[in-house]
């Protein structure tokens, strides 16, 4: 579906059409794939499946202009329950320098809020040209000097998000993609989240998510389970596969988990179905809660590494847990 959003005159004198197309679009979706056809493969990965309308209930948003139906501009959103990623920023280098993006990324955000939008998540380059756009826009950064940055219409909208509760666990999808990045940049006890990964302390799941969803698609070993609190908001992953580092060994889990949901980690935990092989789950130890949660699935420490995770100046013990069926 196409929704025309305005005509907007550019620096050149040039009359750009502003406009929004929400995929599978038969009729636009070609295009829009083609003007993202410089985009490494992981992305096009996703952007092919979004065309094709095989991203379960993620919603996609690409918000384009165009000189009569040339493509010079755009940016993506993809968005569940409220919570989305703003990415794929491009200008035609044939276009550029006229005020385009600028333009589009107003009736962006303008259209996000129209439609109850509460949080948006990025990544540029610190200080970068970009991220100054950005905030003249209202995004702020997340964590120090880094590109790393959010825009939320409610300033406490994360603490409603993650509001403790109940919460079921299913297979993961694709619209868990905006909540895994909101749960990434959430501060916690734990430190060491993913190794498998390489995510510690605060970091973005953008591109993460994306090899999360394609390598199970190879690998029918890997598995990936969701936690969802009682409003829908993503609080919990569980991330199974084999260990790259180890041929036919053992497997990695990594558990990433809000903070105000560990007394609920079992059941993610439980939902897993445990391989006939040693698995390993690698944490620092300052979360006692994920120390709890592993022993009562089972896991022992099996070693301690001292000095092996650098964090903040200081070099922090990681513990080995494993277990084997």
């Amino acid at each position: 579906m196409y929704r025309k959003f305005a005509e907007e005159t550019l620096k050149s004198g040039e009359v750009m059409e502003v406009g929004c197309v929400q995929t599978p679009d038969a009729q636009w979706g070609e295009r829009v794939e083609r003007a993202l056809g410089h985009k490494p493969p992981i992305w096009l990965y996703h952007i092919h499946k979004a065309v094709l309308g095989q991203t379960d209930d993620l919603e996609h948003y690409f918000y384009i202009g165009h000189l009569r139906g040339d493509i010079i501009t755009g940016v993506m959103t993809v968005e569940y329950r409220r919570v989305g990623i703003l990415g794929h920023v491009y200008t035609d280098p044939r276009h550029r320098r006229k005020g385009a993006y600028s333009l589009l990324m107003r009736h962006q955000m303008d259209d996000f809020r129209a439609r109850g939008g509460g949080l948006l998540l990025l990544g540029t380059g610190y200080q970068s040209p970009p991220f100054r756009i950005y905030e003249g826009f209202g995004f702020r950064g997340i964590i120090g000097e880094s590109g790393y940055m959010r825009y939320a219409t409610e300033e406490d909208f994360e603490e409603k998000c993650y509001a403790p509760g109940e919460v079921a666990v299913r297979v993961a999808r694709w619209e868990d993609w905006p909540g895994s990045n909101c749960l990434t940049s959430q501060a916690g006890e734990d430190l060491l989240r993913t190794v498998a990964l390489e995510g510690v302390g605060q970091f973005s799941f953008e591109e993460r998510f994306l090899l999360v969803m394609q390598g199970r698609e190879k690998d029918p070993r890997r598995q990936a389970w969701s936690a969802l609190s009682e409003n829908g908001a993503l609080v919990g992953l569980a991330l199974l596969a084999p260990d790259a580092r180890f041929l036919n060994g053992a497997y990695l889990l990594d558990l990433i988990v809000h903070a105000n949901f560990w007394g609920r980690a079992g059941g993610l935990l439980a939902a897993i179905k445990w391989p006939k092989a040693k698995v390993q789950c690698y944490t620092d130890l300052g979360c006692r809660e994920k120390l709890r949660a592993l022993r009562q699935a089972g896991f022992r420490r099996e070693a301690l590494l001292k000095g092996q995770l650098a964090w903040e100046g200081r070099l922090l013990d990681v513990a080995i847990f494993s277990r084997s069926t």
